[in-house]
């Protein structure tokens, strides 16, 4: 879906993808393809939250918290 748009606006305004930098989407997101797609077609870095860091540092705060 994200891919789709970044298309949509090289076709219709191209001067807005040359000038982005970065690409912010919802961590849904996350599968890989739109972030491939941003940095490999446009050169845009990708600001999506990761699935998997987000609960691994959950899980690693509840484990401290746990401890004590």
């Amino acid at each position: 879906m994200a891919h789709e748009l970044f298309e949509k606006i090289k076709e219709g305004h191209p001067e807005v993808i040359e000038r982005c930098e970065y690409g912010i989407a919802d961590r849904g997101y996350d599968d890989g393809k739109p972030i491939r797609k941003l940095w490999d077609d446009y050169d845009i870095k990708r600001v999506i939250s990761n699935v998997s860091r987000d609960t691994m540092l959950r899980n690693q705060m509840c484990r401290k918290e746990n401890r004590t």
